[in-house]
């Protein structure tokens, strides 16, 4: 395990995240409610089927996949320990709380994704969400996790967009360089909650709603801990999205919870009419640009080739 990675698992290990002062926290999935829509778009039938929740932190995300795919069988992993052991007792709460709701196998693994050592195309969905970033390499992240995917199998991926996330990414920096100790979690929630806790109310005048997020992200140490203090984090325009799908052979279908309808965004319609010969990669951009989306939700499918 490199040290990047290190010291990642120890902040996951002593900030476990999705956050978990309470047991029914449901960190904010925008986006979620809409995966059973794509996956009857692209016909995706649930019968027999496995899965693999990669980077499932404290099992929040691993329920909501469970309910909504209904799997014959999700595996669900992470790097921390103490995350994994949260999700499991999580997971039997639910399932005491909801019985029958969730009627597959779920069963959780502490691994590495860059150092998964399971057999090769052994899934035909996998979910990642808010994995990639984090990691060292996220293409070597997302190599590993092809490698797991069966011919025609599906990938849901969420990764933060480089536009949508500028200023968070800015604040990060500003706390890295004025928290010179890597190491020192605490000392860097300290300086970010002195530096962009005391102006809310001045920031709210002119933007609510990332005065609104700064303030639910000071709520709890494990969200100030990955917005603030992760010792790597990779922003995704929507050309490296494309690009990595590619050079993994995976098609792009779809971008959950975006509008993706040129006219959303473009009134007059001989402008509108000048987006109709743009190539896709084109076409996303321009959405890109107008929308600003803090993350993106992708959705691929692996490539079929005939032998």
């Amino acid at each position: 395990m490199d040290r990047v990675t290190e010291m990642v698992k120890q902040m996951n290990e002593k900030y476990p995240f999705p956050p978990i002062s309470n047991l029914k926290f449901h960190y904010p999935t925008k986006g979620f409610d809409q995966i059973p829509l794509y996956l009857a778009k692209y016909s995706f039938s649930s019968h027999g089927k496995r899965g693999l929740d990669a980077g499932c932190g404290t099992g929040e995300g691993t329920i909501r996949f469970a309910k909504i795919a209904k799997l014959a069988e999700l595996v669900a992993i992470d790097i921390s320990h103490t995350s994994v052991k949260i999700a499991k007792r999580r997971f039997k709460i639910f399932q005491s709380m909801n019985p029958g709701e969730i009627r597959g196998n779920v069963r959780f693994e502490q691994g590495d994704i860059v150092e998964l050592n399971m057999q090769e195309k052994s899934f035909d969905i996998i979910f990642s969400i808010g994995v990639l970033h984090y990691l060292p390499s996220p293409k070597q992240g997302f190599r590993n996790l092809i490698r797991l995917l069966k011919p025609k199998g599906l990938i849901l991926c969420r990764v933060y967009s480089y536009l949508g996330r500028w200023n968070q990414t800015c604040r990060r920096e500003i706390v890295s360089i004025l928290g010179n100790n890597p190491k020192n979690v605490d000392e860097k929630i300290k300086i970010a909650k002195k530096l962009f806790l005391s102006n809310i109310n001045e920031l709210e005048k002119r933007d609510f709603y990332e005065a609104y997020d700064r303030m639910f992200c000071f709520q709890d140490k494990a969200l100030c801990s990955y917005n603030y203090c992760s010792p790597v984090e990779t922003t995704f325009r929507i050309e490296d999205i494309l690009n990595l799908l590619d050079e993994n052979d995976i098609k792009f279908l779809d971008l959950i919870g975006l509008d993706t309808n040129a006219s959303t965004y473009i009134k007059d319609p001989y402008i509108l009419a000048k987006t109709k010969g743009l190539s896709l990669l084109d076409k996303l951009r321009l959405i890109e640009l107008f929308a600003k989306p803090y993350y993106y939700f992708f959705i691929g499918q692996k490539r079929v080739h005939p032998h």
